[in-house]
Protein backbone atom coordinates (compact mmCIF):
# COMPACT_ATOMS: atom_id res chain seq x y z
CA UNK A 1 0.00 0.00 0.00
CA UNK A 2 0.99 3.28 -0.42
CA UNK A 3 -1.56 5.10 1.74
CA UNK A 4 -0.69 4.48 5.11
CA UNK A 5 -2.48 6.00 8.47
CA UNK A 6 -1.01 6.77 12.09
CA UNK A 7 -4.17 5.30 13.58
CA UNK A 8 -4.87 2.67 14.77
CA UNK A 9 -7.93 0.97 13.03
CA UNK A 10 -9.42 -0.06 15.87
CA UNK A 11 -9.73 3.39 17.83
CA UNK A 12 -13.09 4.64 18.08
CA UNK A 13 -13.80 7.48 15.11
CA UNK A 14 -11.06 6.10 13.33
CA UNK A 15 -13.06 5.47 9.90
CA UNK A 16 -14.67 9.20 10.45
CA UNK A 17 -11.05 10.43 10.62
CA UNK A 18 -9.65 8.47 7.72
CA UNK A 19 -12.75 9.54 5.43
CA UNK A 20 -13.61 5.95 5.39
CA UNK A 21 -16.80 4.27 4.83
CA UNK A 22 -18.81 2.62 7.78
CA UNK A 23 -17.03 -0.48 8.27
CA UNK A 24 -15.33 -2.21 10.79
CA UNK A 25 -11.50 -3.27 9.84
CA UNK A 26 -10.78 -6.46 9.71
CA UNK A 27 -7.25 -6.62 9.40
CA UNK A 28 -4.37 -4.26 10.48
CA UNK A 29 -0.74 -4.22 9.20
CA UNK A 30 2.56 -2.31 10.73
CA UNK A 31 6.01 -1.39 8.66
CA UNK A 32 8.64 0.90 8.05
CA UNK A 33 9.29 3.61 6.10
CA UNK A 34 12.82 2.14 3.90
CA UNK A 35 15.86 4.33 4.14
CA UNK A 36 15.76 6.86 1.86
CA UNK A 37 12.15 6.63 0.77
CA UNK A 38 9.95 9.42 -0.15
CA UNK A 39 6.82 10.40 1.96
CA UNK A 40 4.33 12.95 2.17
CA UNK A 41 1.49 13.61 5.23
CA UNK A 42 -1.72 15.23 4.82
CA UNK A 43 -4.81 15.23 5.69
CA UNK A 44 -7.12 12.11 4.78
CA UNK A 45 -9.62 12.98 2.13
CA UNK A 46 -13.74 12.98 3.35
CA UNK A 47 -16.57 10.80 2.32
CA UNK A 48 -20.14 11.23 2.23
CA UNK A 49 -20.69 11.86 6.49
CA UNK A 50 -17.23 11.18 7.17
CA UNK A 51 -15.23 14.36 6.88
CA UNK A 52 -11.64 12.95 7.04
CA UNK A 53 -8.84 15.00 8.22
CA UNK A 54 -6.63 12.02 9.93
CA UNK A 55 -3.32 12.19 8.92
CA UNK A 56 -2.49 9.76 6.25
CA UNK A 57 1.28 8.81 5.13
CA UNK A 58 1.51 8.35 1.45
CA UNK A 59 4.82 6.78 0.65
CA UNK A 60 6.48 5.76 -3.13
CA UNK A 61 5.50 2.46 -4.17
CA UNK A 62 7.15 -0.16 -2.33
CA UNK A 63 9.14 2.17 0.08
CA UNK A 64 7.68 0.51 3.11
CA UNK A 65 8.84 -2.83 4.79
CA UNK A 66 6.42 -4.90 6.14
CA UNK A 67 6.63 -5.63 10.36
CA UNK A 68 3.01 -7.60 10.73
CA UNK A 69 0.00 -7.87 9.51
CA UNK A 70 -3.10 -9.18 11.47
CA UNK A 71 -6.60 -9.96 11.09
CA UNK A 72 -9.54 -9.81 13.63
Amino acid sequence: SQYWSLQNPLDPGYAQSMGLPEVTPDFAMAGTLQPGAMAVTNGAAGLGANAGGGIQVVTEAEAVDLLWFGTF
